[in-house]
């Protein structure tokens, strides 16, 4: 799916960590307890390695560890 990185960055990434404290422990997630999507963990579109462009004038883009869209 090609996308402006604006709407990118709106979207659930799973590779996406966020920081989360319980008690004295501290770990990374990326849903919270229920299973839902965490807030904090959405696509960083062009700030990301996997971003890739799909024209010259870098309107849009798609996920690189996905295949190209057609």
């Amino acid at each position: 799916m090609l996308v402006r990185a604006e709407e990118a960055r709106m979207k659930w990434c799973p590779f996406a960590r966020s920081a989360w404290q319980e008690g004295n422990a501290v770990t990374t997630v990326n849903r919270d307890t229920m299973g839902s999507f965490h807030a904090k963990c959405h696509c960083l579109a062009s700030n990301c390695m996997a971003w890739r462009w799909s024209d010259k004038d870098r309107e849009k883009g798609y996920c690189g560890l996905a295949e190209p869209p057609k």
